[in-house]
C-alpha cells in the first residue's frame, strides 16, 4: 500500500477498504471514581452544551491511513495528515506516523494548481490574459509560425506543444524569462492546441511571461497575491530558489494551508469578505480547457474522465457539469473539493510509494460519510444517542488515536469533553432508521453520566476528575466575568 491520494470522481468509482479498528486506552491516572462522584460538579462543567447535531464516522478512512503508515506495510509512508472540511468547518484532522498536523512537505505538482491561482490573479488585475500569446512577452516566439500562436492558457492546460521537461528546466541558475527565451528555439512535440501533454516546461514559460508582464519575481507574486492574503504562512517556493522557482512543482506546504486555497476556490474566490480571485477566474480554473483534445483519462473511470482546467484536474459528470476538482503531487499529497457536498479535503505525505487505488478507497469512504452524516454522539450507529453511547465515550475518555466508535465525535483522534458536549447536545434523540427508542436508565444526562462513571475503571476515572475540575473552573471564571 502506498501513498494516499485524493483524486476526483471518487465516490462513484472507488473501492472501499475495511480496516480493523484500533483502540487505544487513555493515559493512567490514580484518582478514584468515588472521589469524582463526591465532587459532584460534572454537570456544571459540561454546560452549556454545543449545538452540534451531526457527525461523520470516518473510522474506515482512519484505518486506511493507519495502514498506510504501518511498519508492517512494505510500502509504508513516513507519515500522513488528513484534513476534511465540510461547509468551511473542519470535521476531521489527524496526523499519522511521524507527522503532526503542521508538517510541511514538498507538494510537487500541486504547485500547478497554486501557480494557476497566481496567473488568474494577474488576469483579474488586467496585467495579462490567458488568451495572450507567449510571443507578446517573448518576441522570439514569433520567429516560428507554430509557436507564434501559443497562448498562456495553453501553457497552463498542457496543450502548448512545448517539450514537457527539457534539460534547461533543471538549470537552477536560469531565470524564468531566460527559460522562456530558450523555449522559443525548442522543437515542438505537437501543434499547439491539439494534444494534451503533461509536464513542467510550459508553465515555466508562462511564469517567465508573468515576470516580464509585472516586473516582479514569480515567487513574490505568489506570496503577495495568494499565500499572504489567504494566511498560508507555511507555504512557499522551495525548489529551486527565489529567482528560479520550479513554477509547476516547487512549492512546499502543509495540510491546513492547502485547504485554505481549495476553500477559496470552493467559495468562488472570496474568503471572509476578501476577494482573492474573481468568480470568473475561479470558473476558468474549474472549466475544462481541453475539451475535444485527446488526453489520458487520469484517475477517471467510465463514465467519468479526468479533464483539466488551468493547473487543476477536473472530473466531469456525464452531463458535462463539474463533479470535483483536485491538485495532485507525485510525492503523494493531494487536495480536492466536491462542490455538491461542500467538501474540501487534503491528504498530505511525502513518499514515492504512490498507490492510487489506496486513495480511491480512502476518498470513497470519506465522500460516502459526508453524504450520509450521523447523529452527533451515535457511536454504535444505531440512529439513536443514548446511554450506550455515553457509556462508550466515558470508557474511552482520554483515549488517543480514538475512533468514532470510541466516542471521538469531532474527528480529532481524542475522546475528551468536547465529545461529551456533542453527545449531550443530541442525548436521547433518534434519527430515521432507528429500530429502538433511546435507552436511558434515569432519563437524565447528568444522572446517566454519574451512573456511567461508576462503571469506569479507576485509571480512567482520574482523567474524568481532572477534566471535570478544569471544566468547572472555566465555568466559574466565565460566570464571574
Amino acid at each position: 500500500m502506498g501513498n494516499t491520494i485524493f483524486s476526483g470522481g471518487v465516490s462513484s468509482r472507488m473501492q472501499s477498504s475495511d480496516r480493523e479498528r484500533q483502540r487505544l486506552s487513555g493515559p493512567a491516572f490514580v484518582r478514584s471514581a468515588s472521589l469524582l462522584l463526591s465532587v459532584g460538579i460534572w454537570a456544571t462543567a459540561v454546560l452549556p452544551a454545543q449545538a452540534v447535531t451531526l457527525g461523520y464516522d470516518f473510522d474506515t478512512a482512519t484505518g486506511i491511513c493507519q495502514d498506510a503508515v504501518s511498519p508492517s506495510n512494505p510500502n509504508a509512508l513516513p507519515g500522513a495528515v488528513m484534513l476534511l472540511m465540510k461547509d468551511g468547518q473542519p470535521v476531521y484532522e489527524q496526523a499519522f506516523g511521524k507527522y503532526n498536523t503542521q508538517t510541511v512537505v514538498p507538494t510537487a505538482s500541486i504547485s500547478k494548481t497554486l501557480a494557476a491561482g497566481v496567473m488568474m490573479s494577474l488576469v483579474d488585475s488586467g496585467q495579462l490574459s490567458m488568451s495572450d500569446p507567449v510571443a507578446k512577452y517573448v518576441p522570439d516566439f514569433n520567429k516560428t509560425t507554430n509557436k507564434a500562436s501559443i497562448t498562456l492558457g495553453e501553457c497552463f492546460s498542457h496543450t502548448s506543444g512545448l517539450p514537457d521537461n527539457p534539460a534547461a528546466l533543471y538549470n537552477y541558475n536560469m531565470s524564468l524569462p531566460d527559460f522562456a527565451e530558450q523555449m522559443a528555439s525548442s522543437v515542438l512535440i505537437s501543434k499547439p492546441g491539439t494534444q494534451f501533454s503533461y509536464g513542467e516546461a510550459s508553465m515555466q514559460t508562462a511564469g517567465g511571461c508573468a515576470e516580464l508582464a509585472t516586473g516582479q519575481l514569480f515567487t513574490s507574486l505568489f506570496q503577495q497575491r495568494i499565500a499572504v492574503p489567504l494566511g498560508m504562512s507555511n507555504t512557499a517556493y522551495t525548489v529551486y530558489n527565489a529567482t528560479t522557482p520550479l513554477v509547476a512543482g516547487g512549492i512546499s506546504s502543509n495540510a491546513e494551508d492547502l485547504a485554505k486555497f481549495m476553500e477559496m476556490l470552493r467559495l468562488g474566490g472570496t474568503v471572509n469578505g476578501k476577494q482573492i480571485l474573481s468568480a470568473n477566474s475561479v470558473k476558468a480554473m474549474l472549466t475544462d480547457q481541453i475539451a475535444g483534445i485527446p488526453h489520458d483519462t487520469g484517475f477517471g473511470q467510465p463514465p467519468l474522465t479526468s479533464d483539466y482546467g488551468y493547473g487543476t484536474w477536473l472530473d466531469m459528470n456525464p452531463d458535462g457539469s463539474l463533479r470535483d476538482a483536485y491538485g495532485a503531487g507525485v510525492f503523494g499529497t493531494y487536495m480536492f473539493l466536491v462542490p455538491s457536498l461542500n467538501l474540501t479535503a487534503v491528504f498530505l505525505t511525502n513518499s514515492m510509494n504512490s498507490d492510487a487505488q489506496t486513495v480511491l478507497s480512502l476518498t470513497s469512504t470519506v465522500e460516502a460519510q459526508i453524504a450520509s452524516p450521523q447523529l452527533g454522539g451515535d457511536t454504535d450507529l444505531s440512529h439513536t444517542v443514548d446511554y450506550n453511547d455515553l457509556l462508550t465515550a466515558v470508557k474511552h475518555l482520554g483515549a488517543t488515536r480514538a475512533l468514532w466508535a470510541d466516542g471521538d465525535m469531532n474527528g480529532d483522534g481524542v475522546v475528551d469533553q468536547k465529545d461529551l458536549d456533542i453527545l449531550q447536545a443530541d442525548y436521547l434523540t433518534s434519527a430515521p432508521g432507528a429500530t429502538t427508542t433511546p435507552y436511558s436508565p434515569t432519563g437524565s444526562f447528568d444522572s446517566d453520566l454519574t451512573l456511567a462513571m461508576r462503571s469506569v475503571p479507576e485509571p480512567a476515572a482520574g482523567l474524568l476528575l481532572l477534566t471535570a475540575v478544569l471544566g468547572w473552573l472555566v465555568f466559574r471564571f466565565r460566570a464571574r466575568g
